[in-house]
């Protein structure tokens, strides 16, 4: 199936648009409950909110540094570096060079999100007879382009990361 035959079955839109403006309302939520005043924004490179209609938001807002947050746990060209680019791509476009952020870079190899994805397996098995669950296999998919792109770009490190990440949650499991 093509990709626009799998939107048209989730009503026309990749659910990923609006997981993140969830996810961007409940971290905002997050960070005032705890007493600090930190504005949120999301910003996507491929769909709306784009990054050149939230810039200017920002500037005029008069925040001029921020961290930068993908939403992706790994680090090569195809992940986040490709979203850096894309920033730094619509500031300089918009001519908003003061604005400097602070990017936070794949988490593929930390402890909780190694634990998360084995608690994940872990709670999906149980729903899985226990007798049973020792022949239950556990399938670790990724993207298949990023996996092209490595041959072709030696900061592309996107399969390695894959890898390692799989590799750490079964050892985990």
């Amino acid at each position: 199936k093509s990709i626009a035959c799998r939107y048209e079955e989730t009503g026309g839109a990749s659910p990923y648009n609006g997981q993140v403006l969830h996810l961007t309302d409940q971290l905002a939520r997050e960070i005032r409950s705890s007493g600090i005043e930190l504005p949120v924004f999301a910003a996507m490179k491929n769909w709306h909110p784009f990054l050149n209609e939230v810039l200017p938001e920002i500037h005029q807002k008069g925040h001029r540094k921020g961290i930068g947050v993908f939403l992706t746990p790994y680090t090569g060209a195809s992940a986040g570096a490709r979203y850096k680019e894309a920033v730094e791509s619509a500031k300089s476009s918009l001519k908003l060079s003061e604005l400097s952020y602070f990017y936070l870079d794949g988490w593929h190899q930390q402890k909780l999100f190694i634990e998360m994805q084995g608690d994940m397996i872990t709670q999906a098995l149980e729903g899985i007879e226990r007798d049973k669950q020792q022949e239950v296999p556990v399938i670790f998919s990724f993207h298949s382009l990023p996996a092209k792109l490595d041959q072709f770009d030696s900061k592309n490190c996107y399969s390695e990361e894959a890898q390692l990440a799989s590799s750490r949650v079964a050892k985990h499991l």
